[in-house]
């Protein structure tokens, strides 16, 4: 007697321990009940592009991602098909990364000398996922943006001398760089 079955599955998970960073290895599993026949094929997709899955037996297949990248987010889906029928079912897989500062103190020093009257613009940007918020403080303190925040000292005065510090911040680390103005009278002669 040979009985026919529609594939059902047994269970699809993300086999991570929670959030997924970039340069972490996650791994998709899809596996169907046992008494399907005739054993169905299965396939991973992402973003509906066919993904190549390594099969564990007739009824299980994983698909692995090693140093995971920012692309490597989406929506990934297994189909399980036999002539009897198909289904599928989908996880949303979110790639995140700590927010690291790109650049803030002009020509890359820890101390800046700038002489009064000049005009200077403090920028500082960010990279993240979920995108870093980034506010540069100090004597005076720039709009809270996304991604990149900007500081003008317009002309700099003495006042503005001190320590201002970019920060960059999203929901997994705040992270913090500072640059020390020092604005004096130029020198006459």
């Amino acid at each position: 007697l040979e009985v026919r079955a529609a594939p059902v599955f047994n269970v699809t998970l993300l086999d991570s321990n929670g959030t997924i960073f970039t340069g972490d290895t996650f791994t998709l599993w899809c596996s169907i009940g046992q008494d399907v026949y005739p054993i169905p094929t299965i396939e991973w997709t992402k973003n509906g592009n066919v993904l190549q899955s390594v099969r564990i037996s007739d009824i299980s297949y994983t698909y692995t991602v090693s140093a995971a990248k920012l692309s490597d987010g989406g929506v990934y889906q297994c189909e399980a098909k036999n002539i009897e029928g198909a289904v599928s079912a989908s996880v949303a897989v979110a790639v995140n990364e700590l927010p690291a500062i790109q650049s803030f103190c002009p020509e890359g020093g820890v101390k800046y000398v700038l002489c009064t009257g000049m005009n200077e613009t403090l920028n500082c940007s960010a990279s993240g996922f979920p995108y870093p918020d980034v506010i540069i403080s100090g004597v005076h303190t720039s709009v809270l943006s996304t991604s990149v925040s900007t500081l003008s000292l317009t002309p700099a005065v003495e006042g503005d001398n001190g320590t201002y510090t970019c920060t960059a911040n999203n929901t997994h680390k705040t992270v913090k760089e500072n640059c020390f103005f020092d604005i004096g009278v130029p020198a006459t002669g």
